[in-house]
């Protein structure tokens, strides 16, 4: 998988604050709520992996709680984290 169409650390902030930040606001955006930790997850494995990771493998380690609770499938997160990465292409 190329690097473009990783989501990186980057996409969302510099650091691991802001990079829950900017995960929370991707879910704010979305009109879902993060009481499952979600968010939290997703950075610590953008911060684990410098090179990123793709958007597929980010909704994979979604707690399931998190889906049932927003009503979405894994598919409708990974899309909405890979327009992360395509808009930070534009």
């Amino acid at each position: 998988m190329s690097r473009q169409n990783r989501v990186q650390l980057n996409h969302f902030g510099d650091n691991e604050r802001a990079a829950i930040r900017g995960v929370l606001t991707l879910f704010q955006s979305q009109g879902w709520r993060d009481s499952h930790g979600a968010a939290l997850k997703i950075a610590e494995t953008l911060m684990r992996d410098p090179a990123g990771a793709s958007a597929q493998r980010l909704a994979a380690d979604a707690p399931s709680s998190f889906l049932v609770e927003n009503a979405i499938s894994r598919k409708r997160l990974q899309s909405a984290l890979q327009r992360v990465t395509e808009a930070s292409r534009t």
